[in-house]
């Protein structure tokens, strides 16, 4: 039936292979495979980890500042010591000898004294300057007035309990900066989570913190680690340990070197000692490099050091230690890694957000710096186990690599009017009718608002995703073979001959037919 009534000008093209012994064409052809191949398996799948699938990380955190102290102790303690400069040493202040513009009378203030309990959760508000002004009730609503007050409820009384006059800006009774808050130190406290499981704290993590040089230009931002020099926060990270202690001895004064190699080589003896006595009468043992031979030159009769693999063959720091080691780090404008969480000097915050206190604000109607008028910090925290090669870490039996996962934090300035923070310090009240009787001290802190931003992503083994990354290579093998059959077929010596093999078309039904008619007869 179909042969008596054939359908005249449909084809079905069948795919024909042609070896065609060229090797132009086969050197050609391989090296568009391996293209191909570097692209998606080596650049996309193992350096890119664009296989995976992406999930949001948010996260916890509890900020607090802190006076500088001797050994990095509560200042609330009795037995604590305060480690301020002179007053004579800094510029801002009318106690100095040095002549300054913008001096006001500076005082030190504890974080008890300033407010720090009064903080957020994910903020805080560290005063630089704090003004005292006295006011006294002018008006109690009652029928005599009509119940309303239009001039106001309070007014200002200047120093000598005279009322100030209205319609002008009110004269504090003192007006102060706080000393040496660049040397204040930012704990922040915090740990990423997500909905897959992960609850990481920061001592777990390695961290680091983004230095910009040139405001704006983020290109040149450069990342500097957080140093981790716990006691128990890099017990269970040696060797970052020992790469955070040879930093801080590179920056640190002469005497805390001598403090971090006895450590180091204390270290370094102690897990060779421990080594030999775990071997067994002639048994070889092989030669490992330690990260402390390699980064700080240990001679030793031995050339090599085994690896740190006992727990116990770690000389922990002590508490002392500790504190010795974060106050070098805060003299030296470094960013550590303890349990609590992770400490910053004012002074790095301020050069990682590019603002100086004693410059004035931009774009505000004002005579005065940042220390007197305050600003906004925000410090962003991102959270991710995104890394080169994360293709090769993140594999199918390692679910998310976890391990990998690390963060780095941010300081930005956000441009915003004059920030500041009333409390009353001392209010006349009678309790039964809850009216003011007197006069109430009101004092108005100026200074860095921090306010800390958390967030991050992770990157999870995902099946789908894998084979959407198959599907382009494979879109992209069609793309290469349908572009070699145009150039063997259009730009080669031998191109018709190619084209008559690759090409070929069979009789059509009708010619057949008519041929087997003929051959009966």
């Amino acid at each position: 039936m179909f042969k008596a009534f054939p359908i005249f000008g449909l084809t079905y093209p069948m795919p024909k292979v042609v070896h065609i012994h060229s090797w132009r064409l086969g050197l050609l052809r391989y090296c568009v495979l391996l293209s191909i191949f570097l692209f998606v398996f080596v650049n996309q799948i193992l350096y890119k980890g664009n296989h995976l699938r992406t999930d949001s990380l948010t996260g916890m955190s509890h900020i607090s500042f802190h006076s500088p102290t001797v050994g990095n102790c509560d200042s609330f303690l009795g037995t604590c010591d305060t480690d301020f400069n002179s007053l004579d040493r800094l510029d801002y202040c009318k106690q100095s000898s040095r002549v300054g513009t913008g001096q006001k009378t500076c005082v030190y203030r504890d974080p008890t004294e300033l407010g720090a309990v009064s903080g957020q959760q994910d903020s805080v508000l560290l005063p630089t300057n704090i003004r005292t002004y006295v006011q006294k009730r002018r008006c109690f609503p009652d029928a005599s007035n009509g119940f309303y007050c239009p001039d106001g409820i309070f007014e200002y009384l200047s120093p000598d309990e005279e009322v100030q006059a209205s319609g002008q800006a009110a004269q504090p009774w003192s007006d102060l900066f706080v000393a040496d808050v660049e040397r204040y130190r930012i704990l922040l406290d915090h740990s990423a989570i997500s909905d897959r499981g992960i609850d990481a704290e920061s001592f777990e993590l390695y961290g680091s913190w983004k230095n910009c040089s040139h405001k704006g230009f983020l290109s040149r931002c450069t990342l500097e680690p957080i140093l981790c020099i716990g006691v128990k926060g890099c017990a269970n990270h040696k060797e970052r340990q020992e790469e955070s202690l040879e930093l801080l001895k590179l920056a640190a004064p002469l005497s805390s070197k001598k403090a971090i190699s006895k450590v180091l080589n204390e270290t370094a003896y102690k897990v060779m000692d421990a080594t030999k006595a775990r071997e067994r009468p002639g048994q070889v043992r092989p030669k490992r490099h330690s990260l402390a031979s390699r980064s700080l030159g240990f001679q030793f009769l031995e050339e090599t050091i085994p690896s740190i693999d006992d727990p116990d063959a770690f000389t922990h720091l002590s508490e002392q230690d500790e504190a010795e080691y974060v106050r070098d780090a805060m003299e030296n404008n470094l960013a550590v890694s303890v349990q609590r969480g992770d400490i910053f000097p004012v002074s790095l915050l301020l050069k990682m957000a590019g603002v100086n206190l004693d410059a004035m604000p931009g774009g505000q109607n004002t005579s005065e710096g940042y220390r007197a008028t305050g600003f906004s910090l925000v410090l962003r925290v991102h959270y991710s186990n995104n890394k080169p090669w994360v293709g090769m870490d993140v594999l199918p039996w390692t679910h998310s690599g976890d391990t990998s996962l690390h963060y780095t934090v941010q300081a930005l300035k956000r441009s915003g009017e004059t920030l500041s923070r009333r409390v009353v310090q001392e209010n006349h009240k009678d309790f039964v009718s809850g009216r003011l009787l007197g006069t109430r001290v009101v004092e108005e802190d100026r200074g860095i608002s921090i306010v800390v931003q958390q967030f991050g992503d992770i990157k999870v083994w995902d099946l789908t995703h894998m084979l959407v990354i198959l599907t382009t290579s494979l879109t992209m093998l069609v793309v290469a073979n349908s572009v070699m059959d145009m150039i063997a077929l259009n730009c080669m010596e031998n191109s018709r001959e190619y084209k008559d093999l690759k090409y070929q078309s069979s009789e059509s039904p009708s010619h057949s037919n008519s041929e087997e008619l003929e051959d009966s007869k």
